[in-house]
């Protein structure tokens, strides 16, 4: 009995050195790795803790927290807190509720650092708010970025935030003008870059939505037809045709509204914008019929 007693002691034992030893192994994995600011004169390894205007706030271990000028900053590492990682992929997946409970936490905590994720993250962050009709929120993640980062290639996409949040706000003179201030570089190019289509769908989307809102409805039709013919975005494809398509029909131009509306139920029939416009499609459709039957000899 003693020997199997000690077996049994023996094989416990070393369980529990293997548990611990995988614990650690996995604690090891987990560790954040040391963020790294470099200046002309020095090398830091420690870790960001926020970015203010003073510069970035890096703590250094057993040595407390430094402030490093960002004009002194030449090169840096900085791996994202994993709030910011698991939101910008939130995000990206279309889950908006778990990013902005993600970014919520941290992005304004890093808000003027100079690497990708600490721009995507108050970007979408405020795409998020927005999304959710949190607009005092979307506006101040808006307005941080660019001020943080005005020369960055998606200072485009907060700028046209803040036209979606004028148009919200039903300040549609400010909203056009804005927004035809963003469309200007695209009306000299026939085929922007790919990765700017995005941004002349939603310039010229917007400036349809705000001709529309007061009665311009040839003037909105045309920048709905040129997102349709030239900048034909996943995100804002759709939402082009659907309004062009309610456009054509006020305009008692039937055969045309069912064709575009037709195309959004045909394309897209899962989406909310196809099932909002199926009564004006099926009705579109009896009225362009009806006119064709009467032009009949």
């Amino acid at each position: 009995m003693r020997f199997v007693n000690r077996d049994r002691f023996l094989h416990a034992g070393i369980t529990a050195i293997l548990a611990a030893a995988g614990l650690l192994a996995a604690g090891i994995n987990c560790a954040r790795a040391e963020d790294i600011v470099a200046t002309r004169q020095q090398n830091y390894r420690g870790t960001v803790k926020a970015v203010t205007a003073d510069g970035i706030q890096f703590e250094l271990p057993g040595k407390g927290v430094i402030t490093i000028p960002r004009a002194a900053v030449t090169q840096m590492r900085v791996e994202p807190p994993p709030a910011v990682t698991r939101g910008i992929a939130a995000y990206e997946h279309g889950n908006i509720r778990e990013a902005r409970q993600n970014l919520d936490r941290v992005v304004f905590q890093y808000q003027g650092l100079d690497v990708d994720w600490a721009m995507k993250g108050l970007l979408y962050f405020g795409r998020t708010c927005l999304q959710g009709q949190d607009l005092t929120a979307a506006a101040r993640a808006f307005e941080a970025f660019l001020k943080a980062y005005p020369e960055s290639d998606l200072a485009v996409d907060a700028r046209l935030g803040m036209a979606e949040i004028e148009l919200l706000n039903k300040n549609y003179e400010k909203a056009l003008a804005d927004l035809r201030e963003l469309a200007a570089p695209f009306d000299a190019q026939l085929k922007p870059p790919v990765e700017q289509v995005v941004f002349a769908a939603g310039a010229y989307l917007g400036i349809g939505r705000a001709l529309e809102a007061q009665q311009q409805l040839p003037e909105a039709l045309d920048a709905y037809l040129r997102v349709i013919a030239l900048y034909p975005d996943p995100k804002a494809y759709p939402e082009a045709l659907y309004r062009a398509g309610l456009v054509f029909n006020s305009l008692e131009q039937f055969e045309k509204a069912e064709r575009l509306l037709n195309e959004l139920n045909d394309n897209y029939p899962d989406h909310a914008l196809a099932k909002q416009a199926e009564p004006v499609r099926q009705a579109a459709g009896a009225r362009a019929r009806e006119a064709a039957a009467a032009d009949q000899p």
